[in-house]
């Protein structure tokens, strides 16, 4: 059986040694975990509000199967500039508004600012792509 405590001893001494290796690659992967999302904290985007705020939850209330916006109707006048803050209960949404070329993802748990300023009066359908047969759609009026 080898001398523990000599093997021990010529790593130590062998150009920083197994116990500095060790404590790089620990202190590699914590930072590597941190920058990569690898906490459980809930996150939020930092958010800058331009214009008028807008808050939509984006949710499956009391996991009904009834996806929805809420709200899911939003009136805006020409030119006015918006910050939507959107948020995500559980699961991925999108907030979707092809005619504006909107597409914006939001993962489970989180939050995205979108700002937009609506130039063109009409009247805009709002999806969320994975949950858009399930009824989770909206209209966007501009006057």
């Amino acid at each position: 059986m080898p001398n523990r405590s000599r093997s021990i001893a010529l790593i130590l001494r062998r150009g920083g040694g197994f116990f500095e290796s060790w404590a790089l690659l620990l202190g590699i992967a914590i930072i590597l975990l941190t920058a990569c999302g690898g906490t459980s904290t809930q996150g939020t985007e930092e958010i800058r509000i331009v214009g008028k705020r807008v808050d939509v939850n984006m949710e499956d209330p009391g996991k009904s199967g009834e996806y929805i916006y809420d709200p899911a109707e939003f009136t805006f006048g020409r030119g006015q500039q918006v910050t939507f803050v959107l948020t995500s209960e559980g699961e991925f949404h999108t907030f979707t508004v092809p005619d504006l070329e909107i597409d914006v993802h939001v993962d489970a748990w989180k939050s995205k600012a979108l700002t937009y300023t609506f130039d063109e009066p009409g009247t805009y359908e709002l999806v969320c792509t994975p949950h858009e047969t399930l009824g989770m759609t909206g209209v966007i009026t501009v006057q």
